[in-house]
């Protein structure tokens, strides 16, 4: 029966059909199975996410769109990179609704600071919106946080995360006290370095305020993930939304854990082929 009802058809339709069977068949094995979007947690097939965005990157890469990268801060261990870290996390309307944060973000890596000589003390960006930055770095810290990728491996927001989750869905950045957020332009020898992507970790504040350190296209993030304020000397550092958004060059040297993980990649930077 099936072969008297093809008799029907000329053979170009019956290629057509056949052509068409074959994509769908093809694109429901190819395609990633449904599984819950980790941001609004409805069940959608899952882009693959950038935890950090492809654009700060760019700085980055060599002349083989390679870059070299710290993974391990404890041993200073470093390798190349080809290309930005990703993972099947979010549906494509959550994908969306973050990229607008990057967008808006995307001013502070692609846009030259006047550091100034010597440096200022701050710099001042008119082009930036406290909401829409403070959203987008609080983003990459929740990104981190429920990413499985080995060097996002120290961050964990533990309790803290549904809260992250509330505001990143919600476009509610909080109060500039609330997981506060300050940056610093990194600086060697009074030029910005844009050149370093460090590995993620915890530290914390004299005062006991729990953060995690992120060092990417010339940046230095300190994300506070605690329920208690911040010392009085600390609070004028934070992202404000009374005020223009500021950023602190600090040098290199200034920053501790940086200074130990620059000596020990110093020793190990022999074993990656430049």
């Amino acid at each position: 029966m099936f072969a008297h009802q093809l008799d029907q058809y000329s053979w170009n339709e019956i290629m057509k059909l056949t052509q068409k069977l074959t994509l769908i068949l093809f694109s429901n094995i190819l395609s990633p199975s449904m599984s819950a979007c980790r941001l609004c947690t409805r069940q959608a097939r899952l882009s693959k996410s950038h935890i950090i965005p492809e654009f700060c990157y760019a700085g980055l890469y060599d002349q083989n769109h390679r870059f070299i990268e710290v993974h391990d801060v404890k041993r200073g261990r470093v390798h190349r990179g080809q290309k930005g870290h990703t993972e099947r996390l979010l549906c494509a309307e959550c994908e969306s609704h973050l990229n607008g944060f990057e967008r808006h973000a995307r001013r502070l890596f692609v846009d030259r600071l006047e550091i100034g000589t010597p440096p200022r003390p701050w710099i001042e960006l008119e082009n930036l919106e406290y909401a829409k930055l403070k959203l987008f770095l609080l983003s990459v810290v929740w990104r981190s946080s429920v990413s499985s990728l080995h060097i996002f491996r120290h961050v964990d927001l533990g309790r803290h995360e549904p809260e992250f989750r509330r505001r990143i869905l919600h476009s509610e950045p909080g109060v500039p006290g609330s997981y506060g957020v300050m940056i610093f332009p990194l600086l060697f020898n009074g030029e910005h370095m844009r050149d370093l992507m460090i590995e993620p970790t915890p530290g914390r504040l004299v005062g006991g305020n729990w953060l995690y350190r992120f060092v990417f296209t010339g940046f230095v993030f300190l994300m506070i993930v605690s329920s208690h304020s911040v010392e009085p000397r600390f609070a004028p550092l934070l992202l404000n939304d009374n005020a223009p958004v500021r950023v602190y060059p600090r040098e290199l040297r200034d920053f501790q854990f940086l200074r130990e993980v620059w000596n020990l990649a110093g020793e190990t930077i022999k074993d990656v082929v430049i």
